[in-house]
């Protein structure tokens, strides 16, 4: 890993998201410009398949789970910044959010550190706010039944939502600084467009006048907000 480089810790390295996080960090500018970044993957089997890729990428495999603090502690070390993607499935909601915190808190104590970005989703339990004033700059109406009715109401809990959405409750109250400390950024994801892919959550709508491939998925009377993980669309 050359010295020049900034390191950037990727926590679920390969997972969906770290595995279209990693490329993306160690690709050169559009001018040719080599990559500012290095990457150290943190993977709780460092011999499995997509971990082997991305060594073949010249990422620094690092074996450990993220609620192994001392391990965070460890892979943070001489790090510039960390992307921080946990996975609510492995340890579960309480677990994650406590988890959270303490890297959170490690991150801050670490000398080299000087940006936290969390990848978090939206905490969907809690929201109650109306489709207009959610999407206020959104002109097509978009319906979310959990945004508009949430209040912590138990039926619109889905832990890996809140759990992420609860953390990010605590990083807003968090300073964040510019320059020689850390700084920290929260970027909310949702549906993976590359879910498309998987027949069980979607299923293609035949029709005499659709032009182009559609997909319907029942939740209820709403419409669901999705992003691409890459430029490829589904095959």
């Amino acid at each position: 890993m050359s010295l020049d480089k900034k390191i950037i810790l990727v926590i679920g390295a390969t997972g969906a998201q770290g595995m279209k996080v990693i490329p993306a960090l160690l690709a050169p500018s559009e001018n040719g410009t080599p990559s500012p970044y290095a990457v150290r993957a943190l993977t709780r089997d460092r011999n499995n398949k997509r971990a082997q890729e991305l060594e073949a990428l010249g990422v620094e495999v690092f074996q450990g789970r993220f609620d192994d603090f001392p391990t965070v502690a460890a892979a943070l070390e001489g790090c510039y910044g960390a992307w921080v993607n946990t996975d609510t499935y492995t340890v579960g909601e309480e677990r994650e959010i406590y988890a959270g915190i303490k890297i959170y808190e490690i991150s801050r104590r670490t000398s080299t550190m000087r940006h936290f970005m969390w990848s978090n989703l939206d905490y969907g339990s809690k929201v109650s706010q109306s489709r207009d004033n959610f999407f206020p700059k959104v002109s097509m109406k978009v319906d979310l039944v959990s945004l508009q009715l949430g209040n912590y109401n138990p039926i619109y809990k889905a832990e890996h939502h809140d759990a992420k959405g609860i953390f990010n409750e605590f990083l807003k109250g968090q300073p964040s600084f510019l320059g020689d400390s850390l700084t920290w950024t929260s970027i909310s994801s949702g549906v993976y467009f590359e879910m498309l892919n998987y027949v069980f959550l979607f299923k293609k709508k035949q029709g005499r006048n659709i032009s182009k491939n559609a997909y319907s998925r029942s939740v209820a009377h709403s419409t669901s907000v999705r992003m691409a993980l890459s430029f490829s669309p589904p095959r």
